[in-house]
C-alpha cells in the first residue's frame, strides 16, 4: 500500500493565506449593492387662492383607495411594447405608499388653495359636511427604446355630501408628464408635475361645482 505523504504545514499555512486573498480581491472588485432611494410628491403650489372659499361649509379628505401594486411603495413601471406588464422597481421607493402620500399632498394643496373654510381628515371625530373621496387607478411610468418616460397618474374623485348622500361630482383625471431625463429622479420630478396638473383640474371642478356643505345632521 502507497504512503500518503503529509503536505507540511508550511504550505497548508500558505495556501490559507492565498485563499484569503483571493476572497479579499473578489470582495473589493465585486459592485456596492445599490442603497436604496426613496422620493416624496407634493403636487406643487396651487397657482390661485381663493378670497372667499368655493365650498360652503365643512371638508373632509378621505385616504385614496388603491389595489395591488399601486397601492405599494416599490415603484411601478411598464413599457410600451408590453403594456399591461406591470413591474417593480428594486431599490426606488415612494417615502409612504401612494393613497396616503397623495391624500396628504391633496389636504395641502385645498388647504393652500382656501378651498374650504374647514379641511380634515376623514376619520376626524366630528365629520364634515361633504366627503371627497378618490380612488388611484393608476400610478407608474411608461419607458420604450432607451428614451425618457412618461409618469402617470389616474384618479377618480367623487365628492359627496354627507346629509343627503348627492353626488356634487364624480370625475376620472388622468396627467401625463414626460422625463426630462433617464434617472428615476427626473422620473420622480414628472410624477409630481403630472400631479399638479391633476389637482389643477380637480380644484377647477370643485369651484365651479359650487358645493354646500352643512354641518352634518344627528
Amino acid at each position: 500500500m502507497r504512503e500518503e505523504r503529509e503536505i507540511p504545514r508550511g504550505l497548508r499555512t500558505l495556501a490559507s493565506l492565498v485563499a484569503v486573498l483571493a476572497l479579499m480581491v473578489a470582495a473589493c472588485s465585486a459592485p456596492p449593492v445599490p442603497r436604496d432611494q426613496f422620493y416624496r410628491l407634493s403636487g406643487g403650489s396651487p397657482t390661485q387662492r381663493f378670497a372667499t372659499p368655493p365650498i360652503e361649509g365643512s371638508l373632509a379628505v378621505n385616504r385614496l383607495r388603491a389595489d395591488g401594486l399601486v397601492s405599494q411603495r416599490p415603484i411601478l413601471f411598464s413599457t410600451l411594447e408590453h403594456p399591461n406588464r406591470l413591474e417593480q422597481h428594486n431599490y426606488h421607493y415612494w417615502i409612504e405608499i401612494p393613497p396616503v402620500m397623495l391624500r396628504d399632498s391633496l389636504m395641502v394643496y385645498l388647504e393652500q388653495a382656501n378651498m374650504a373654510p374647514s379641511i380634515a381628515l376623514g376619520d376626524a371625530r366630528h365629520r364634515a359636511g361633504c366627503e371627497l373621496s378618490a380612488n388611484l387607478r393608476r400610478m407608474e411610468h411608461v419607458v420604450s427604446g432607451g428614451q425618457p418616460s412618461t409618469a402617470v397618474i389616474e384618479v377618480q374623485f367623487q365628492l359627496e355630501r354627507v346629509n343627503d348622500a348627492a353626488i356634487l361630482l364624480n370625475r376620472t383625471y388622468r396627467a401625463e408628464q414626460v422625463a426630462l431625463a433617464l434617472t428615476v429622479d427626473s422620473t420622480a420630478a414628472a410624477f409630481d408635475q403630472a400631479l399638479a396638473a391633476l389637482f389643477v383640474r380637480l380644484i377647477s371642478d370643485l369651484a365651479a361645482a359650487t358645493p354646500t356643505c352643512p354641518a352634518p345632521v344627528s
